[in-house]
């Protein structure tokens, strides 16, 4: 989200701080990279060497609920929609 304004010199009078905000586009460059870096990370899933606790989660009919915590920042980490494969309406 969008992040309040920052005054640089309050950073560099602090001692030196700084602040990135890295992006996906940082560190896949290529196609081949985003398959790889993919096929891996699935891997660790399903192995379950790596294990994702989310915050919360939402049956999809409260998609607006999900939403209102993450404009209102109420939101803390992973959020996830849960989609209910035996209902075809949703």
């Amino acid at each position: 989200g969008a992040l309040d304004l920052i005054d640089p010199m309050r950073l560099a009078n602090s001692g030196s701080l700084y602040f990135v905000r890295p992006r996906l586009n940082d560190h896949i460059s290529t196609r081949d990279d985003l398959i790889k870096r993919s096929q891996h990370l699935f891997e660790l899933l399903t192995t379950n060497q790596l294990v994702i606790t989310p915050h919360r989660t939402y049956d999809l009919s409260e998609v607006s609920l999900a939403h209102q915590a993450l404009e209102m920042r109420q939101s803390i980490g992973k959020s996830l929609l849960h989609i209910d494969a035996s209902n075809p309406t949703q």
